[in-house]
């Protein structure tokens, strides 16, 4: 268990994540640092170096990979078979001058590697505060939107298998599969752990370092 007073938390503009991080690092603190971080693989590269060479934790806060609703997924996912197509949807208002992909679609990336989904990204297409992103590997295909203009928060991931469908509110934490037996679809809710992902997200770092 880690000492509260050797923590630091990093919650700036993305443009000063790094710095900041790299400047507590280097006096020896455990960094929990916001996402993105930095867009700089080289520089990533870097803090995590640094840390090794510290001796201290260092981690980037992707939230939703601590959602119970995600975790309940992964497991869920033998349920419908082989998995054929994932589709994300991340809306909202928000300042649009916000780049979408660092602010929003980031945390779905980081959600397709917490399940274990390779799949190389294809296409990216943005317009002004809207992104929509295409990616695929030999036996699935990943859908990505992210939008800083709709009217309504949207959080929800779609699990399609070749036998049933997995239907997720990231928001909410909420998960259910529905199958098609011949005479209409039937399924229902998956238990899913409530616990808030942001307390999960900080017990995982304090304990084991990880984000």
């Amino acid at each position: 268990l880690i000492d509260w007073t050797q923590v630091a938390c990093i919650a700036v503009p993305i443009d000063e994540l790094a710095s900041h991080a790299d400047a507590w690092i280097n006096r020896g603190k455990h960094v929990l640092v916001e996402k993105p971080i930095t867009a700089d693989l080289a520089m990533l590269a870097y803090l995590h170096q640094r840390a090794q060479e510290q001796g201290v934790n260092f981690a980037v806060g992707y939230t939703e990979r601590h959602n119970g609703a995600v975790h309940a997924l992964a497991e869920a996912l033998p349920q419908i078979g082989a998995l054929r197509h994932i589709s994300i949807r991340r809306l909202g208002y928000a300042d649009s001058t916000i780049d979408t992909a660092l602010n929003l679609a980031c945390h779905d990336f980081d959600v397709l590697d917490a399940l274990g989904i390779d799949a190389e990204l294809q296409h990216v297409q943005r317009v002004d505060g809207h992104l929509s992103a295409h990616l695929h590997n030999r036996d699935c295909t990943v859908s990505i939107e992210a939008s800083h203009l709709h009217p309504d928060k949207v959080r929800e991931l779609e699990a399609v298998g070749t036998e049933g469908v997995l239907q997720l509110d990231f928001r909410f934490r909420r998960l259910q599969v529905l199958k098609d037996n011949g005479l209409g679809l039937h399924g229902g809710a998956i238990t899913v752990d409530d616990t808030e992902p942001l307390v999960t997200e900080w017990r995982s770092f304090l304990d084991n370092g990880e984000g």
